[in-house]
């Protein structure tokens, strides 16, 4: 995927069109759909732009392309960069990092949203299931586990 269509789908996905985030870019609506649809060329203080103007949203969120593709061309189709190699590139100054902690807290983000997640819809099922079947399982025995 190319490099401002993954700025665009992230753009879309962090920041709604507002008139204030439209005044604060200098945009009118059909930059702003440009720019979605990844037929905008992005430069840097651009990006510094939309991160100051969508409230403060850290540019390497704009170029995360780990849920999209696996790979990001750079302009020309015979550049590219792994994913995840793109992220590394906002990695701590430290030259032992190498990139991996920034990596392994991403991995652990995603993880824990999964998890987070489809806990909250076991008990959504849970929860239905005891309406239909209030006697099975012991409702009670269950609800006193989850409050220890």
């Amino acid at each position: 995927m190319d490099i401002n269509k993954v700025i665009g789908k992230r753009l879309a996905e962090l920041v709604p069109r507002t008139d204030e985030f439209l005044n604060e870019m200098g945009w009118e609506a059909q930059t702003y759909y440009e720019a979605r649809s990844g037929r905008r060329v992005f430069r840097a203080s651009e990006l510094v732009a939309i991160a100051r103007a969508s409230g403060g949203t850290p540019v390497w969120q704009f170029l995360n392309a780990t849920r999209l593709t696996k790979t990001v061309s750079l302009g020309d189709r015979a550049k590219v960069i792994n994913a995840h190699d793109l992220l590394d590139l906002f990695r701590s100054d430290d030259p032992a990092d190498k990139g991996l902690i920034w990596r392994a807290f991403l991995a652990n983000r995603d993880i824990l949203d999964s998890v987070e997640d489809a806990v909250k819809e076991a008990r959504t099922i849970d929860r239905e299931l005891h309406q239909r079947y209030p006697k099975f399982p012991a409702w009670s025995e269950i609800s006193s586990l989850e409050r220890r």
